[in-house]
């Protein structure tokens, strides 16, 4: 996974680590173009087997989430 302190697409600061599991580590991160603080989740490079169940899931996880708006769930504002 990555280093807090690293940049993503020239854009996302690492802060520090909030969490992690056996596929993702979630980040504290700094957006320097707006001057604003988002959490970052960092899915790891799945292995052959299910490579592609897994990418199915987590692109219909981020669509569910896109068109769903509510207080008690993440917002997403970007996808790498």
């Amino acid at each position: 996974m990555l280093q807090v302190g690293a940049l993503l697409k020239s854009k996302y600061e690492l802060l520090k680590e909030l969490s992690r599991d056996g596929v993702s580590v979630a980040y504290l991160a700094n957006d320097a173009r707006l001057n604003k603080q988002w959490m970052v989740k960092v899915i790891a490079k799945p292995k052959k087997d299910n490579a592609v169940s897994l990418s199915h899931k987590l692109i219909a996880e981020k669509y569910i989430l896109c068109n769903l708006e509510h207080p008690n769930l993440p917002r997403i504002v970007d996808g790498i």
